[in-house]
């Protein structure tokens, strides 16, 4: 049973704060790209946090100098990528939280505007979602059905999560004693969509793309991410139905290496 969902700060006019999370580290090549590109959205009622895991390059003094565009920011150790991201979350004040790497962008500025003011969401969503291109320019089509049960098929920079998402749910933090999600260094964002998926949350598709995302770590094919898909698969779905999907897996993941090992040979002769 989802519970109703309670009310969070809105602007004047009744449009829905948006709360963007940016995790980041050791990220001065894209930092101020990142800020301004959020500061450009012409939709008003939004903040932004950015969660520093404590950079040692030029990072910490550019987000200095950019204090007038960010709403709260810190720069602290962290555990990884998702320790940051649970501290943006305890911080957001927002009816929906959207997170962000270092190296993402929104694709317009009017992104947010043509979300939450084109035209009236349906009541009791939480889950609003839309396609993302990379930097390629190979656009992703993001789904919420039993695709899932294969793989990630969400982007979190095409997704916004409400609030309610996170009453009960952190990244870092483990469902039960049994669990040890601390260890998921990939995969959390395939953890939250898969529970929400089996929990049959309400959602809506969003007509466009969302983001311009860059080269994040679940993109570089390492055998973790692999891993932890895996494992959380078996979490939800038991290891006889997960069985089959994990075979589908180490495939994707040979497949992956295949053309990973191609492309280190190709690039040398000129074929890439």
């Amino acid at each position: 049973m989802i519970p109703e969902a309670a009310a969070s700060p809105a602007d004047e006019t009744g449009r829905p704060l948006v709360s963007i999370i940016c995790a980041v580290k050791d990220c001065e090549g894209y930092i101020e790209r990142l800020v301004k590109n959020i500061d450009s959205q012409i939709f008003p009622s939004k903040e932004l946090l950015i969660i520093d895991g404590a950079s040692k390059d030029k990072t910490k003094d550019i987000l200095k100098s950019l204090g007038h565009m960010i709403d709260y920011q810190v720069s602290e150790p962290d555990t990884g990528i998702y320790d940051a991201m649970d501290k943006g979350i305890e911080k957001a004040r927002g009816k929906w939280l959207y997170f962000m790497g270092a190296d993402d962008i929104f694709f317009s500025s009017s992104t947010l505007n043509s979300i939450f003011c084109a035209e009236p969401l349906p009541k009791q969503v939480w889950l609003l979602f839309g396609n993302v291109v990379d930097d390629r320019g190979k656009i992703f089509e993001s789904c919420f059905n039993k695709k899932l049960w294969l793989k990630n098929t969400l982007h979190h920079q095409g997704t916004f999560y409400h609030r309610e998402v996170f009453k009960n749910f952190r990244y870092n933090i483990p469902f039960d004693e049994k669990e040890n999600s601390s260890g998921f260094r990939i995969s959390g964002d395939y953890r939250l969509n898969l529970k929400l998926f089996f929990e049959k949350v309400p959602y809506h598709k969003i007509n466009g793309i969302i983001a311009i995302c860059g080269k994040g770590v679940s993109k570089q094919g390492r055998w973790i991410g692999y891993k932890e898909e895996i494992i959380i698969r078996h979490q939800f779905m038991g290891t006889f139905f997960a069985t089959p999907f994990d075979i589908l897996t180490l495939l994707r993941f040979v497949f992956k290496r295949f053309l990973q090992v191609c492309g280190q040979y190709a690039a040398p002769l000129g074929l890439k």
